[in-house]
């Protein structure tokens, strides 16, 4: 039942597909795909050719449905004998979402893919970008400018600055102002007219799902005509929601335009960033944190522009800083985009939903257009289970001369060496066969990574692939699930892990930390600074374990700091490593921040507990004796009003709402705050030396704690306390 939509003359990326390749890339072979809309009985796809022009063509389209029986006479049977063998194609879409109501009120068990774009490519074998490099295509990065955040009346678009790229490299910068304009409708339609013409294949910017799509289609006349094929940019109806960690996340509504990918940088970092290294995600602090800043161009402070952008003389400013303001968005872009462009070539969703998507849902769909394409059945997702994670323990202390070591690709390691795969679901093994050929084509690409970044770019691909597939097997809802394989490799993983670290203990050594894939010991006789001894130790390590089982070398520290489990700072001679959310708080004042971070490095240094005290007192000082205004910036917590600040009757949040009450402050703005002698928040341009001293006493000695399990117990006096106040004023 479920065949090739058709045939258009077109070219082949690869000229003798095998198996593999069919499941790697699908079984298309259409190349140079860079956009991809799906109708009723057809769909459009854009295709780049060798000259970077963009051209479209047309296949048939059909939707589709499964269900686990032959509902009526309507429906063929699959091949294979997998839970959903019965299929029924629509060539309309309101036909296919009619029946599907119907079909849901039946006993049966039906199951679609409700995106019709991700519904066409798992059926016909289609994926983005096969044959083009990311740095060929077509990208536009704008920004705006504008007198508030709120959407009304009176919302204004005082600036969009552009900056395009196209497939050959060439950059454009173009700046639209509202002074240039009878009105903003006219600017923005000028605007969406100049997008057609350059025709980027890709559309970023920094949080615009958040805000400045929604904006410009607010304030533009009659929507943003920026599609391609002269289309206006849609919204869903419903909210999205991009998760940020395991507990937060971004509500948007989704944008979409017509041929083209809409990338977020915001979202894009927070992908990017797996080891939660950005203390914000703000585009001008990762562009300052990533070293990417521009020092040859006009600077400006962003918040006053709504303030003084009706002055001659400051627009003047405003207008040159604004010239180079989209070059952030796409600094971020060429800097994160390439694995997720290269991961795009095998998964079957546009390039903006794997963007927005989570990768095991991505690999899920790798494997129903493995079985798909071929008209064969797929199975049913597995309920969750509960099952033991893995081993994570911190033994808090400072030690000396540490070792540590860790697995390469555990996990992957793990299914390929045990041939992890559910013989049920997956009858053709097409899971295990995807692990072992990303992880063949990793190892060869990182060969070859020291010659180009192109190919550090694809082993960065299919690391993430990799790396996403034990996540995948344990996720509820996806068809090719396996929750008891999920359960395997963890189990294994401990054992793995277990085994190190009796390894280590029968060595004499101390275990440091130890987390998934790695331990870390030191040796009370530091023999481990011996570079030899440690190479040594290694294969003596590895002969225990299978072959595919290898622990390889992660560094020789001087220092390492475990505060606890997770949490940890570690010194090589060269560069401090640190971890935890105890060390990484964002919200935390930059005065305590910094004592911190003096406490880790005189720890490291060996200097007397006496030093250690004195770098804590000086900051009790600073608050008895005063903290002036050109101080306090350093002592307030940043804060954004968010949306939730305005509505909820929490205390936190009804204290930010009174601090900026009378303000022009509004949602999405950031404010620096500190605690008054009244109990009150005060705003940091308010600042009359009025801060509750007993407030800031307590923050500072509770930003100790997380030195209570590596340092001496009452090291440090709590000078809140009314027993100590005669202390704090002989201090």
């Amino acid at each position: 039942m479920i065949m090739n939509s058709g045939s258009v003359k077109e070219e082949k990326l690869h000229s003798q597909q095998n198996n593999n390749n069919r499941l790697i890339y699908g079984k298309s072979g259409l190349a140079r795909i860079v956009g991809f809309e799906v109708g009723n009985d057809s769909a459009t796809i854009f295709i780049q050719d060798h000259n970077g022009q963009v051209l479209p063509h047309p296949v048939p389209n059909r939707f589709w449905i499964l269900s686990n029986e032959k509902i009526d006479k309507s429906f063929v049977k699959l091949t294979g004998e997998l839970h959903y063998c019965w299929g029924r194609q629509f060539i309309d879409r309101g036909e296919f979402i009619k029946w599907r109501s119907i079909y849901k009120n039946t006993n049966c068990d039906i199951y679609t893919v409700y995106n019709s774009e991700e519904s066409l490519m798992i059926k016909d074998g289609y994926s983005f970008y096969q044959g083009l490099k990311h740095n060929e295509i077509s990208v536009l990065s704008f920004d705006i400018e504008t007198n508030g955040v709120e959407l009304n009346q009176n919302s204004q678009v005082i600036l969009i600055s552009n900056t395009f790229r196209d497939s050959n490299g060439e950059v454009t910068r173009k700046l639209f102002s509202y002074d240039d304009y009878e009105s903003q409708g006219l600017m923005i339609q000028e605007w969406a007219s100049w997008v057609r013409e350059i025709d980027p294949s890709i559309i970023c910017g920094h949080n615009i799902f958040g805000f400045d799509l929604p904006y410009l289609n607010h304030c533009s006349l009659e929507g943003l005509c920026i599609g391609r094929e002269d289309m206006i940019v849609s919204f869903d109806t419903y909210e999205s929601k991009f998760r940020k960690d395991g507990s937060q996340f971004y509500h948007y509504k989704k944008a979409n335009c017509y041929g083209r990918t809409l990338c977020d940088t915001m979202f894009l970092a927070i992908k990017y960033d797996v080891g939660r290294k950005y203390e914000s995600y703000g585009l001008k602090a990762i562009i300052k944190h990533e070293g990417l800043e521009r020092t040859d161009r006009q600077f400006y402070d962003a918040s006053k522009i709504r303030d003084n952008y009706t002055n001659p003389e400051e627009m003047i400013k405003i207008k040159a800083y604004a010239e180079h303001d989209a070059d952030d968005a796409l600094a971020l872009y060429d800097l994160m985009i390439p694995s997720y462009f290269y991961m795009a070539q095998s998964i079957p969703k546009t390039f903006q939903e794997i963007l927005l998507g989570a990768t095991g849902s991505q690999i899920n769909s790798m494997m129903c257009r493995a079985y798909l394409q071929d008209g064969h059945s797929l199975p049913k997702a597995d309920e969750a289970v509960e099952y033991e994670g893995a081993i994570s323990e911190g033994n808090a202390g400072v030690y000396r001369n540490v070792h540590k070591v860790d697995v390469a690709s555990l996990y992957p390691s793990i299914m390929i060496e045990y041939e992890v795969y559910d013989e049920d679901k997956d009858p053709n093994a097409y899971f295990l066969t995807l692990v072992k050929t990303f992880t063949e084509l990793r190892l060869e690409y990182k060969k070859l990574a020291k010659e180009s970044k192109y190919y550090d770019d694809l082993q960065g691909a299919f690391k993430i692939l990799i790396n996403s597939a034990y996540g995948f097997l344990g996720t509820s809802g996806l068809a090719f699930n396996c929750p008891q394989g999920a359960a395997f490799i963890t189990t294994k993983g401990r054992d793995i892990l277990t085994q190190s670290i009796n390894w280590a203990k029968d060595k004499g050594f101390v275990i440091v930390n130890c987390d998934t894939d790695s331990i870390s010991y030191a040796d009370p006789k530091d023999s481990l600074q011996n570079e030899e001894v440690r190479k040594s130790l290694l294969t003596d390590l590895n002969s225990g374990y299978p072959s595919r089982i290898r622990f390889e070398d992660d560094g020789f520290y001087h220092t390492v700091i475990v505060f606890r489990a997770k949490n940890y700072a570690m010194w090589d001679g060269k560069k401090l490593k640190t971890k935890g959310s105890a060390l990484k708080d964002a919200k935390k004042e930059e005065a305590l921040k910094t004592m911190q971070q003096e406490i880790i490095w005189a720890i490291i240094a060996e200097q007397p507990n006496e030093q250690l005290v004195e770098i804590y007192n000086k900051l009790i000082r600073k608050v008895r004796d005063g903290i002036t205004k050109d101080e306090i910036k350093k002592w307030c917590s940043k804060k954004t009003l968010t949306e939730k600040i305005w509505s909820s009757e929490r205390t936190n949040e009804t204290k930010v709402k009174d601090a900026v009450a009378g303000t022009e402050y509004k949602e999405s703005d950031k404010i620096w705050t500190y605690f008054k002698t009244d109990g009150s928040l005060g705003l940091m341009e308010n600042y009359n030396f009025d801060y509750d001293k007993s407030k800031m006493y307590e923050k500072v000695f509770k930003t100790l704690n997380i030195f209570e399990n590596v340092l001496p117990e009452d090291l440090f006096i709590n000078y809140k306390l009314k027993k100590n106040i005669d202390k704090l004023q002989l201090l």
